[in-house]
């Protein structure tokens, strides 16, 4: 958000990835899942050199691993089908 925006006034849905899928038309295809946030805990993690480094390598090496289900965020990438 921004300075111009209110966090209450967005509305926040939490739902799984496959909840997400099964909702998708029939003419999406999932075609990846990227977790972001599978290991930080907290964004000041990123502030200590050392520290940041060791959660970036870890955060890249799960984003697309099973791990990713566990992310705090999921983004599923989705292609429209070939008619």
């Amino acid at each position: 958000t921004s300075d111009s925006y209110e966090e209450r006034s967005i509305s926040t849905r939490f739902d799984r990835p496959e909840t997400v899928l099964d909702q998708c038309p029939p003419s999406l295809e999932p075609v990846g899942k990227y977790g972001i946030r599978v290991f930080t805990p907290h964004p000041a993690v990123f502030r200590v050199p050392l520290v940041r480094r060791a959660f970036e390598a870890a955060e890249w090496r799960a984003m697309d691993s099973p791990l990713a289900d566990w992310a705090g965020f999921v983004v599923l990438v989705l292609r429209k089908r070939r008619i």
